[in-house]
């Protein structure tokens, strides 16, 4: 299943993915594999989204209304639109690996 986390606040959380591990399929509030939106100092780490299935019908990693991400050592395949997705955000870094 994916990941989908809505927080408010000022501290910094890393959401790693762990070793092995491969999102398959949307998470529960929307059509991609990750979904960040309204949240604060994220890190995301380390994460596959492989959409070999075709479910995530949208982006791979999706950040919107966020400030203070990064996106990093991420590989998104065969995603339906983006791999990764950023919108209305302020300081957002992204070094990751994607292929359509």
């Amino acid at each position: 299943m994916g990941l989908s986390a809505e927080r408010h606040g000022g501290c910094t959380d890393c959401v790693q993915g762990t070793a092995g591990a491969t999102i398959i399929s949307p998470n529960n509030k929307t059509p991609d594999g990750i979904d960040l939106e309204g949240t604060n100092r994220i890190v995301i780490d380390g994460f596959t989204i492989d959409n070999e299935e075709g479910t995530i019908t949208r982006a791979g990693i999706r950040v919107c209304n966020n400030s203070n991400v990064v996106i990093q050592n991420n590989t998104t395949t065969k995603n339906r639109t983006w791999g990764i997705y950023t919108r209305t955000i302020r300081s957002c870094r992204e070094r990751a690996h994607s292929r359509r």
